[in-house]
């Protein structure tokens, strides 16, 4: 398995692997169980797996606030997904796309300091997503 991949930084916050093929940061349990989770979230539609492997890609871990603003680039990349999709009438993937918006929100809040704008942000999104439910 690999040792290092992914997210880019300091080899000592760069992701590795555990012996169950979990990704990890040694120095940042934190962002290693939301990792955990978003993908996990992936079985009820609440993020895509390549989502966050390509978000993961472009998070740079020496930086304290590169978490949360490749998050926030997926989060509204989904939100444009759904207005879009809303303005076509197509509910499905509207509501799909307010989802993971949501979830990536939530990820991004994760770092201290960020939290009460961005969950503002993703209970926004869900306020927007009624229309399609």
């Amino acid at each position: 398995m690999h040792d290092h991949c992914g997210a880019r930084g300091a080899s000592s916050s760069s992701v590795e692997f555990d012996d169950k093929g979990w990704p990890a940061w040694p120095d940042r349990e934190d962002l290693s169980a939301e990792f955990v989770k978003l993908l996990a979230a992936a079985q009820e539609g609440g993020s895509t797996v390549s989502e966050c492997w390509l978000t993961l890609s472009r998070i740079n871990l020496a930086s304290e606030s590169s978490w949360s603003e490749q998050w926030i680039k997926t989060a509204e990349l989904n939100e444009a997904r759904a207005e879009h999709s809303l303005l076509n009438n197509n509910l499905v993937t509207a509501r799909r796309n307010w989802l993971r918006a949501t979830t990536y929100f939530h990820a991004a809040a994760r770092p201290p300091g960020y939290a009460n704008d961005l969950l503002t942000r993703a209970s926004t999104a869900c306020g927007d997503a009624q229309p399609a439910f």
